[in-house]
């Protein structure tokens, strides 16, 4: 009977490792979303002005383990690790982040559960801040080349293809006025996607939702009662436009150039607007309940602070 057990025992622990090992190739993830849960985003700009960006590593349905440990790698030439950059995710509360630089153009994290409690599931292992280098030319690769699971009973490393790619905003020169298009209806919309550029041109009411419309110029467009639902406009240039009545939600402005706008009667709710620079812009406060307006530079070029809900502060 004793040895009914043990084998028992041996047998299920040999299948945990064996799930560990062939059931998750595609359980970690790189994102670079710093909302919690993996948010889909494997490519980003990186601030125009810091050249900063958040790499969240994000783990799915994993057996019950007590130690990670997870080193990325990526280009020295181009990207460094921000010290003190590390924060613990929500997979383990009260979780303390280990770092090491074992080679150049590499770091490895990782975290013990304390009390060697044993956690599972979905969640948020850790956040990284990383910094691009003045020289950095985009895209940039980071990637997971080493990942490793423990519990008391079994370590296992674990194959995964997690990656992201950064893209580094070019550098500010003299700036031009804008050549204004006279393109109205679906002929500026497919001027707008062919060549990521329509000045001055008349796409209102059209529907460009949940496009990637990052780093486009609409300068002095007219876009009133567009649908931009979930469209990323990073760093879209969108000064001077027209977007009275325009649908923003859940789209992606982080960044994104609304100087003297036009945002009456505008919808924002649940976008990111982190970055974005509204200026001398015309809002509709009314619009704005319930709009997390944190990071956002305001009409009167004050930087809304935490806590910015409907209202800078």
């Amino acid at each position: 009977m004793t040895h009914s057990r043990s084998s028992l025992l041996l047998l299920g622990l040999f299948a945990i490792h064996l799930w560990a090992t062939l059931a998750l190739p595609q359980t970690l993830v790189l994102d670079l979303d710093p909302e919690p849960g993996d948010q889909g985003q494997r490519e980003a700009w990186t601030d125009r002005h810091t050249r900063l960006a958040q790499v969240q590593l994000h783990l799915a349905q994993a057996p019950p383990f007590s130690v990670w440990s997870a080193q990325l790698s990526f280009d020295p030439a181009q990207v460094r690790c921000v010290e003190g950059g590390q924060t613990a995710g929500n997979l383990f509360p009260g979780q303390e982040i280990q770092v090491a630089l074992p080679e150049e153009g590499s770091v490895v994290l990782g975290g013990t559960h304390s009390g060697q409690h044993l956690v599972s599931g979905e969640g948020d292992l850790a956040q990284l801040e990383v910094e691009t280098l003045p020289q950095a030319a985009g895209p940039i690769r980071l990637w997971i080349s080493a990942f490793r699971l423990e519990s008391p009973e079994w370590s296992t490393e674990v194959p995964v293809a997690a990656e992201v790619w950064l893209r580094v905003p070019g550098v500010d020169t003299v700036e031009e006025p804008p050549t204004l298009l006279a393109l109205s209806g679906e002929a500026a919309r497919s001027h707008l996607l062919a060549q990521r550029a329509c000045a001055g041109c008349d796409l209102r009411r059209q529907d460009l939702a949940q496009l990637d419309l990052s780093q486009v110029d609409l300068r002095q467009a007219v876009l009133e009662e567009a649908t931009l639902l979930k469209t990323n406009l990073q760093q879209a240039d969108l000064r001077g436009a027209r977007l009275r009545g325009a649908v923003f939600l859940q789209a992606d402005l982080r960044e994104a150039r609304f100087q003297g706008s036009q945002l009456a009667e505008a919808r924002l709710g649940g976008a990111k607007l982190a970055g974005a620079d509204f200026t001398g812009a015309a809002l509709d406060t009314l619009g704005l309940q319930g709009v997390n307006l944190a990071g956002a530079i305001w009409v009167d070029g004050r930087t809304c602070g935490a806590g910015s809900f409907g209202r800078c502060r």
